[in-house]
Formats: C-alpha cells, sequence, structure tokens
C-alpha cells in the first residue's frame, strides 16, 4: 500500500499540475482505498503502473495519459462495485 501510495503522489509531483489532486479529491479514490486496503490487486496494479512509468520515461504523453486514465477508471469501477455492495448490506 505504501508503494502504491507513492507511485501517486509522485505523479502528483511530476505533472506539477493541480488537476490530477483535483480528481483525486473529487472520486477520493485514493482516501477510500487506503481506509479500506488496496481496491485492486498489487499485481495487477504494478503492471499498470510500470506502463506509465515507461510511458513516461519514453516522454510519450498520449501513451501516458491512455494509461493513466484506463487505470483510474479501472480503480473507480472497483470502488463503485464495493460502495454498492455496502449498500445493499
Amino acid at each position: 500500500m505504501e508503494c502504491d501510495r507513492s507511485f501517486h503522489m509522485r505523479l502528483y509531483d511530476i505533472a506539477a499540475i493541480q488537476l490530477l489532486l483535483r480528481i483525486n479529491e473529487m472520486f477520493n479514490i485514493m482516501r477510500v482505498s487506503y481506509q479500506r486496503g488496496l481496491l485492486r490487486d498489487p499485481n495487477e496494479t504494478l503492471l499498470e503502473h510500470l506502463s506509465i512509468i515507461e510511458a513516461i520515461k519514453n516522454r510519450d504523453a498520449e501513451l501516458a495519459e491512455r494509461l493513466a486514465r484506463t487505470h483510474v477508471l479501472r480503480s473507480r469501477a472497483v470502488l463503485l462495485r464495493v460502495l454498492e455492495e455496502k449498500e445493499e448490506r
């Protein structure tokens, strides 16, 4: 979990824009995730993180953005499912 948090915070630092922070604040994905534990299997997210890092390293902004958006959408889908299950209980 600490590595996951470090990865995301480093992305915010690299991006040097407030958009990523605002998105995170709006969806509370990381806060809820860290309260409940990781939402997704680290083996799955690690591959996504490594792909994003590789795209950034290669200065491929379009690919990095596409991979990051996919990463967020996958996590968001899991978060929504978890919240719906909680409401059903």
